[in-house]
């Protein structure tokens, strides 16, 4: 009786599955020393706190950093780096740049000095995909958003902070480029605000007008722009009171301030 064929080809070696995940462990584990002992640069960041990293590490995973940092602009001369992002946004893109790993849970965000509940990790997550568009890091920018629907399906109140956040990712400088990449990140941008607007508009109590802060801000995660855009659409699925009711919540909240360049007070 013949035997099961064997899966190897006769004189070919079968790669070691599991001795390469050791590799890459190993390799991941050696980058994060590298970048932890042989940071020669800090990225400066929009709230004032600096990251360490390598030079190098950034310019191997991103044509911008490379270009920035070893080209022919004052970045490369630098040991201090300027950058228009927040810590909370850079430190897991350099995390990113070292592991291709991205940081998803609440747990982990902490290592980033991150507290926030799940509305302000969406709010990261919005920045990551922002920053990640800018640093042309596609593969990056695409875990990102991807995490980000996940989010929206299991908490809807995350999709009013989605819809509020990708409302002005175009009008961050340099976000409009005007290439194949810039058209792929407005084609992300636009499926994000279309995935946030389904989830409002199919659980909108949920997203909307959660039982309590416990639960998410819903509403109140919007701007005057942005409640007006829910308000006024003509796919959702709740009756005048629920909207009335919204737009009430978010009035005694913000009693006519100005969120977003509009007012909603006396309309």
């Amino acid at each position: 009786q013949k035997g099961a064929p064997s899966a190897a080809l006769p004189g070919v070696a079968m790669p070691d599955r599991q001795g390469d995940a050791k590799q890459s462990a190993t390799l991941i584990s050696d980058l994060r020393v590298a970048n932890a002992e042989l940071s020669d640069i800090n990225l400066k960041c929009a709230d004032g706190i600096n990251v360490a990293t390598s030079r190098f590490i950034l310019a191997a995973r991103s044509r911008v950093f490379r270009r920035m940092l070893y080209g022919n602009f004052a970045e490369s001369k630098s040991n201090e780096i300027p950058v228009m992002f927040p810590s909370t946004v850079v430190r897991p893109l350099v995390n990113y740049c070292i592991s291709d790993e991205v940081v998803t849970t609440r747990t982990k965000f902490a290592q980033y000095h991150f507290n926030g509940g799940e509305e302000e990790e969406a709010a990261v997550l919005c920045g990551i995909v922002n920053a990640a568009h800018y640093f042309e890091l596609p593969g990056l920018e695409q875990i990102a958003a991807d995490h980000l629907c996940t989010r929206m399906d299991e908490r809807p109140p995350v999709a009013c902070v989605v819809l509020e956040e990708t409302s002005t990712a175009t009008t961050v400088e340099g976000m409009g480029k005007g290439d194949m990449l810039g058209v792929r990140f407005q084609r992300l941008t636009w499926n994000l605000r279309k995935r946030a607007m389904d989830v409002i508009r199919h659980r909108t109590r949920d997203a909307l007008l959660p039982h309590d802060l416990s639960h998410g801000r819903g509403v109140l995660s919007l701007s005057a722009s942005g409640i007006w855009e829910v308000i006024s659409d003509s796919d959702i699925h709740a009756d005048e009171l629920m909207l009335f009711q919204c737009l009430k919540k978010w009035v005694d909240e913000y009693d006519g301030a100005d969120c977003g360049g509009t007012t909603l007070r006396g309309t």
